[in-house]
């Protein structure tokens, strides 16, 4: 019973290793038609000179793959029954954020590589703008890399804020702001039948804010830094996200003020 028992034992190591030694090409290619949904929540705690305040977001995110031809997905992505409670001095803003977020919708053209082509959303013109820069700025940002990979393959890109805050900014420039993003692959997990691929991202930097010329703002730079951790569990198949869970610290600063700030999301495949 002993000898079988070790048997068994070294089977399964040596199934486990086998598994994590194997490679795959991680592409982005959900069929046509399919809908996937997901919960979102999303809280941020800031300290300000004026005190301390937080911001708890819970929503539901619904992507719906419109075509997928050519080695390019379209997708619609609709956001609903968010629900914003906050303290401090940003409890005025939660009722207009609400507002803001229940119905807006991003269309997309996402590359087989993740990577975004375009990006339109309904809504208000800031709302509008806002998509363009992130589809401008994500798109120097490398989403699965080109050759297969296995546990322990590394990959790097950079995210480029410039581009991305760009709509946001109203006359500011930015200085700074290409952020490098570094992946790992850690490991293949199977859960309900679909088998994930759990990938490690980190994101640390920072970029300047400069208010434009003769706007009435005091003159120097507002500078941003950012450190954020992240775990992706994204579907080998389809490539799809199936759970990703962030945490992120960081500080806003200008001359002797500062305001510090910590973050965290967790959007989970749900149906």
């Amino acid at each position: 019973m002993t000898i079988l028992r070790s048997l068994a034992m070294l089977a399964v190591v040596g199934a486990a290793l086998s598994a994590q030694a194997q490679k795959v090409t991680l592409r982005y290619n959900p069929p046509a038609g399919k809908t996937y949904v997901y919960a979102s929540t999303s809280t941020n705690s800031q300290t300000t000179p004026q005190g301390k305040m937080s911001m708890k977001q819970t929503m539901t995110v619904t992507t719906k793959i419109v075509k997928n031809v050519g080695g390019k997905v379209t997708t619609e992505t609709t956001m609903s029954g968010a629900k914003v409670t906050a303290t401090g001095p940003a409890a005025g803003m939660a009722a207009n954020i609400e507002k803001t977020l229940n119905g807006t919708k991003t269309t997309a053209v996402m590359d087989n590589r993740g990577r975004p082509v375009d990006m339109k959303a309904s809504g208000s013109a800031m709302m509008q703008s806002v998509m363009s820069g992130m589809s401008s700025g994500l798109g120097s940002m490398q989403g699965f890399p080109a050759e297969p990979v296995g546990v322990g393959s590394k990959w790097s890109s950079v995210m480029d804020f410039q581009k991305m805050m760009s709509g946001m900014m109203q006359g500011m420039s930015i200085t700074g702001g290409k952020i490098p993003v570094n992946m790992v692959l850690k490991s293949f997990e199977v859960s309900n039948g679909r088998k994930l691929a759990v990938i490690s991202v980190s994101l640390k930097g920072s970029f300047g804010i400069v208010p434009p010329k003769n706007s009435g703002a005091p003159s120097g730079n507002v500078t941003t830094t950012m450190n954020t951790t992240a775990v992706m569990k994204v579907d080998v198949v389809t490539g799809m996200p199936v759970e990703v869970v962030s945490t992120g610290s960081g500080s806003t600063a200008f001359g002797k003020m500062k305001m510090d700030q910590s973050t965290s999301s967790t959007m989970k495949l749900v149906k």
